[in-house]
């Protein structure tokens, strides 16, 4: 009767000291991965030594040399039950390569019998687009692609030790990144600085080990005690050392909620960092340039290496607009001395909220009037892909269809539904929170109530404006939405819609059209908000250096 129903086994592979007594002792039978042998020869040199990366984990742990990673014996079936295996996998037209790792688990005890990875051979794709943008290579007839090499094979390290790392039990950690990189099951975003002479240096894109999160996770999960030793008290022993270094863990779990917890993000905090990607991003989009693709490219594939500059900063808006909203929380165990949850201060979620709207602006959105003339139609035999940017001019360059798809990333975060109802309720719950109208009304203020500019910047802003309202339309008529939110939204829209009409008769041509197009769709709205469906807005291009969503089945062990 007291016994529970559910028994949970965590997940490892068999590992045991020939000496459990020791502090360091070899292991009975060390933990071995190969390598497939078809990978190319620098590829698979960086395959082994980012997957030997674990056994840094496995030495803090005790073990002496208990994990390696070798190529695949000549004649070896990767098949093999026998064999833990790393697949390099070729996948034809899909340019944004997949990879992800599996065990096969005895459901009885919970022991890995064997671990598969398999990695798309595109799988750095991305991360080369980055590099071009950022490093300008192709110069004047001479090319350095060395630095771009480099960023791409570290990289593969860091996704070989990621992947491993699945298969040996152990789920992704998205609030790793601000404890010093502490865990390759994190999604990491490469880390570039600016430096004095304008150059950007890609020198510390990625880790070069194995993290401190992941050391604590071997040290809990495959620690060997010797013969007498309560296991129980010595794993919460183990656990409350890892709780006092600052450590926490939260994984597909945190959603678009937890302020530290983001997949393809750096740094320590979310909101200084899109800060300082947004400088990064300017200047190098102020000095981009024909030196982005090599020599007799057609000058329309500069679209291809922009598109990853123009959104650089895709992932940190994301992670910035959980702030707003948000909430810390902890997969707190009674007892254990958790914070389970709390709020985020106020003063940081209205940093966050003007570190947001600054992404928004004409300033941030436009493109210099010299890359734009450089951009023609895609030439015969190049065909359209679903990584450039969509557009409204038919086969030329659309710059504001561009902005529209970067700008709707920030709406769409700071209207969206769960975070309005967070607003709401943590409002009425500590009346020193932002509340959803607040956010709104700033929100306005900062777009369609703001002078509207001139030329260019002018039809930058006027797109803006119209993402705002049809976001703001959008919420209002989703009756997935709590229903105090869409309330809310729908005394903002009508107190814009009178603001509106009061201004329609003294505005200028420009801001007359915006202003009346914004009435019309404020009317077809208001003739069945349940049946409004305004027109989609335009998406950003793929981004993730995959083919498919950032997920993981954790169920079965694999990770997209």
């Amino acid at each position: 009767m007291t016994e529970p129903v559910m028994v949970r086994y965590s997940r490892r592979h068999r590992l045991e000291k020939k000496n459990p007594k020791a502090a360091t002792s070899e292991a009975v039978e060390p933990i071995v991965y190969y390598v497939d042998r078809g990978a190319p020869e620098k590829v698979k040199q960086a395959l082994i030594e980012g997957g030997a990366w674990w056994n840094q984990a496995f030495e803090a742990a005790g073990y002496k040399n208990a994990f390696q990673v070798k190529e695949l014996p000549a004649g070896a079936d990767a098949m093999d039950i026998r064999y833990n295996v790393v697949n390099w996998v070729d996948r034809a037209g899909n340019p944004r390569a997949f990879s992800y790792g599996s065990s096969y688990i005895d459901p009885r005890t919970g022991e890995i019998i064997k671990g598969v990875v398999t990695l798309g051979s595109d799988r750095h794709r991305q991360d080369y687009l980055i590099a071009e943008g950022l490093l300008q290579p192709y110069g004047s007839g001479k090319s350095n692609t060395d630095k771009m090499e480099q960023l791409a094979l570290a990289r593969i390290r860091q996704l070989s030790a990621h992947e491993i790392g699945h298969t040996l039990g152990f789920f992704h950690n998205f609030a790793a990144s601000p404890n010093g990189r502490g865990s390759v099951m994190d999604y990491p975003f490469p880390r570039f600085s600016l430096k004095a002479d304008g150059t950007i240096d890609v020198s510390d894109a990625y880790a070069k080990g194995i993290g401190s999160w992941d050391k604590r996770s071997v040290l809990w999960g495959y620690q060997d005690f010797p013969k007498g030793t309560n296991e129980d008290e010595a794993l919460e022993k183990i656990m409350q050392e890892t709780l006092k270094q600052g450590h926490l863990f939260i994984p597909d779990i945190g959603g678009y909620t937890h302020p530290t917890s983001h997949q393809w993000d750096d740094g320590e905090n979310a909101v200084t960092q899109l800060t300082k990607l947004m400088t990064v991003r300017r200047h190098v989009l102020d000095n981009f340039s024909e030196k982005a693709i090599p020599d007799q490219a057609p000058m329309a594939t500069l679209e291809e290496v922009l598109v990853p500059i123009y959104l650089l900063h895709r992932y940190q808006i994301e992670a910035a607009a959980k702030s707003l909203g948000g909430l810390y929380f902890s997969p707190a165990v009674k007892g254990d001395g958790q914070v389970a949850t709390k709020m985020v201060a106020p003063a940081e979620q209205w940093k966050a909220f003007d570190a947001l709207l600054t992404t928004i602006t004409p300033d941030a959105l436009a493109l210099p009037e010299k890359l734009i003339q450089k951009i023609p139609p895609r030439p015969s035999g190049y065909n359209n892909m679903s990584e450039l940017f969509s557009r409204h001019t038919g086969p030329t360059f659309d710059p504001i269809a561009a902005a529209e798809a970067a700008a709707s990333e920030t709406i769409s975060s700071l209207l969206n539904a769960e975070r309005a109802a967070r607003l709401i309720e943590y409002q009425a719950r500590d009346s020193q929170q932002p509340g959803f109208m607040q956010v709104v009304d700033k929100l306005l203020a900062a777009t369609w109530k703001a002078p509207l500019q001139t030329g260019y910047k002018g039809e930058l802003q006027t797109m803006v404006n119209n993402v705002t309202l049809k976001t703001l339309l959008e919420l209002a008529a989703n009756n997935q939405a709590s229903e105090s939110a869409r309330g809310q939204a729908l005394l903002k829209v009508q107190e814009l819609q009178q603001w509106m009409t009061t201004k329609m008769p003294s505005a200028e041509s420009r801001q007359k059209a915006n202003l009346a197009f914004g009435l019309a769709q404020i009317a077809k709205f208001n003739e069945d908000p349940n049946k409004f469906q305004p027109i989609p807005g335009l998406e950003m291009p793929p981004g993730a250096p995959i083919g498919m969503p950032s997920i993981d089945f954790l169920d079965d062990d694999v990770a997209y």
